[in-house]
């Protein structure tokens, strides 16, 4: 039986250690998220499928996207339902007034099929430079639950409203659940 040089050794531990490293990376369900290549749509990821989501077709994000965060993830089944936060620009270009370089946040809620296809979806915005809406409070729960409270000012001729923005991760498939009162 033959031994190891030392330089062998070492290269061979490193790349365990790499191993290990990218396998404590991965998320406890598989799944990730990623931008595609242009800025314009969210790839899922689980092991060597990818597969555009698509966001386009389900919220109105105008500009690249900024970032998009994984909230809750009910893990594979036969419906996988995801909850993400979106970032993306008011628009595209300096000429688009003064929310050129603003942001749009949007809670988005997806059912997937096995494939990573979307089933289902809902969407909320929930922080705006376009649209009048201010973001009163925001929980975030350690289970992946969400609870939005907003106020839409009064604008053209419509009265003040205070909205709230729900997703309770125990019961995933009801999606968002919006309220909305008249002050």
């Amino acid at each position: 039986m033959k031994t190891l040089t030392a330089p062998a050794r070492f290269v061979l531990s490193a790349c365990l250690f790499a191993g290990l490293s990218i396998a404590q990376a991965e998320p406890a369900n598989g799944l990730s998220l990623q931008p595609d290549s242009r800025n314009r749509d969210v790839v899922a990821i689980v092991g060597s499928q990818r597969k555009p989501l698509l966001l386009w077709k389900v919220a109105s994000i105008k500009g690249p996207i900024q970032g998009q965060t994984l909230i809750a993830d009910s893990g594979p089944g036969k419906e996988r339902y995801i909850l993400l936060s979106v970032d993306s620009r008011s628009g595209t270009g300096p000429a688009d007034g003064p929310c050129g370089k603003g942001v749009e946040t949007d809670l988005i809620w997806l059912a997937l099929n096995d494939k990573l296809e979307v089933r289902k979806n809902d969407t909320y915005r929930i922080a705006s430079c376009l649209e009048p809406l201010e973001e009163l409070k925001r929980e975030d729960q350690p289970d992946g639950s969400v609870r939005a409270t907003l106020v839409r000012p009064a604008h053209g001729g419509e009265p003040s409203r205070n909205v709230t923005v729900r997703y309770d991760a125990a019961d995933a498939a009801q999606g968002l659940q919006v309220h909305d009162r008249v002050n």
